[in-house]
Formats: structure tokens, C-alpha cells, sequence
């Protein structure tokens, strides 16, 4: 069997089992148990597979059927161009949140020396980026979740990042300071988690369910940010379209400067406000 053979297999396969993106998810899941990037598929595509090759690709075929997000199944993730590793169990950053991530390094690096706080930083994406595109700042990261944490410094481990603390905590505290704190919180009603993808609903219900309306985690985020944001630091959020009154309006009541920001479909997705 040749490895055009085995992805037209792969890609039969998860199209019998509605995966969606089954010719994109293929073609990954291929590549990697072949062992090379998807970017080489096509110029391999001649080469004969080995029987350890063809059993590789029917695991990562049967988790991929089963919901698995592809970051699980590969262990690692494309963030901004940094590859973070992944794991089970730790939620998989969403291309809107490599616009977040954009945001915040740009405002660090007109900070001398700043302190950033990435909270619910899940795999570390933000943080991580934010510390790797400006050495001169020093990152701390908070998530409840244990397999977070872990995840994140090993990221900051294998990124060779200096500058990046991840720490098992759930809560904000008041003895720390920060120029900048940022946050991709869970932010879904309660209500909708059923009616989500099963890849998105197999992940981590703590970093999907933000309460009945969605913004118990940002109403906590607005009461505590105004005592360990700095007098002139911002405050960064990520939430979900349709939010964005809602939010604003809760943080106008303590912040000065507060405004939303668009991301590239358009849709009103961050929330920027100036502790002045």
C-alpha cells in the first residue's frame, strides 16, 4: 500500500463516520503517522507505507472518530507559529485566540519590564506567545486545572522561555501586581454545552461553562482585576459573540477606556480596559 492509497482510506473512513474536515483531518493524521509534516504529504505520496505506519494511522483514525480534537491526537498544536504540545484533557486553543495573543504581546512590548497574568491559561497559548515575543516580560499563568498547569510549563520547558511561570490556582489575589492581565475564560451558558460539537463538548467542561449566562468567570475577572491590575495596566478578554454589551457595560461601572474589538470575521470578540 502506497501513502496515497492510505489517505484516500482515511479519508473514506471519517467521511462514513461524519468526522468533519475529514480530507484536512486525513492528510494530518497520515502525515504524522508516516512520520513527517503535512506540509511533505504530497511529496511522498508514492512511497510505500509499513505495516507499523498502517496500524499508527487506524488508532488515530478510531480516536478520531470517537471526537477527539486533532491537537489530542497529535499532542501538539500551530499557535502563532510556536508548536505547543497538547494533551488529553487540556483544552485546544481556537484561531481566535491567536488574535488575542497578537494583541496583548503588542501592548507588553510598549511596557518596560511588564508583568503579564494569562488567567485560565489552559495549555498556556497566550502567555506562552506573549512571553516568547518580548524577553523582557515575565509571564505568571494561572488554571485550576492540575493538567493545565503541568502542560503549560512544559511548553515553557520546551520553547526554552526563562520568562513563563504557570501555577495551580483558581483564584485571583490581590498581593500581585501586573501591567497586563489577559484571559480566555469559559464563557458558554451552561445551557448550550449539549448542543456543541462532540469535539468541542469531549473537552474540559471547566473551560467551556461559564454559568447560566455565560459570564460568571468575567463578572469575577471585572470585581478582581481592578485591585491586582497596576493604575495605568489593562485588562484583555476573549467571550463570545453577542456578549459584547453586556460586558462592556459591566466593565464601564470601574474602567476608564473600555472598548470591544473586532476579530478578523468581524465579530465582536475582546474586551480591552485601562485600569486608570
Amino acid at each position: 500500500m502506497k501513502i496515497k492509497d492510505l489517505l484516500i482510506r482515511g479519508v473514506s473512513i471519517l467521511e462514513e463516520n461524519s468526522a468533519d474536515e475529514a480530507e484536512l483531518n486525513a492528510q494530518y493524521l497520515v502525515s504524522r503517522a508516516c512520520g513527517f509534516e503535512r506540509k511533505y504529504l504530497f511529496l511522498n505520496l508514492e512511497k510505500e507505507v509499513s505495516q507499523k505506519e498502517i496500524k499508527k494511522t487506524n488508532i488515530f483514525l478510531s480516536l478520531k472518530i470517537k471526537g477527539y480534537p486533532l491537537s489530542w491526537i497529535l499532542k501538539d498544536h500551530d499557535f502563532c507559529g510556536l508548536k505547543i504540545k497538547i494533551r488529553p484533557g487540556v483544552f485546544v486553543p481556537r484561531p481566535e485566540t491567536e488574535e488575542l495573543a497578537c494583541i496583548v504581546s503588542k501592548e507588553s512590548l510598549k511596557i518596560k519590564n511588564p508583568k503579564i497574568l494569562d488567567f485560565c491559561c489552559g495549555s498556556g497559548c497566550i502567555g506562552l506567545y506573549a512571553a516568547y515575543k518580548n524577553p523582557k516580560s515575565f509571564v505568571y499563568a494561572f488554571d485550576i486545572s492540575a493538567k493545565a498547569v503541568s502542560c503549560s510549563n512544559e511548553n515553557a520547558r520546551l520553547l526554552g522561555l526563562k520568562n513563563y511561570k504557570a501555577k495551580k490556582k483558581g483564584r485571583l489575589s490581590s498581593l500581585e501586581k501586573f501591567d497586563i492581565l489577559v484571559s480566555n475564560p469559559p464563557y458558554i451558558p451552561s445551557s448550550l454545552i449539549k448542543s456543541l460539537d462532540h469535539e468541542v463538548r469531549i473537552e474540559p467542561k471547566k473551560a467551556l461553562d461559564g454559568g447560566s449566562d455565560g459570564l460568571d468567570m468575567i463578572r469575577y475577572i471585572e470585581k478582581k482585576a481592578f485591585l491586582i491590575v497596576k493604575k495605568g495596566g489593562k485588562i484583555f478578554l476573549e467571550f463570545s459573540d453577542g456578549q459584547a454589551k453586556e460586558i462592556k457595560k459591566m466593565f464601564e461601572k470601574r474602567y476608564r477606556k473600555v472598548k470591544i474589538i473586532k476579530d478578523l470575521q468581524s465579530k465582536e470578540r475582546f474586551l480591552e480596559a485601562y485600569n486608570g
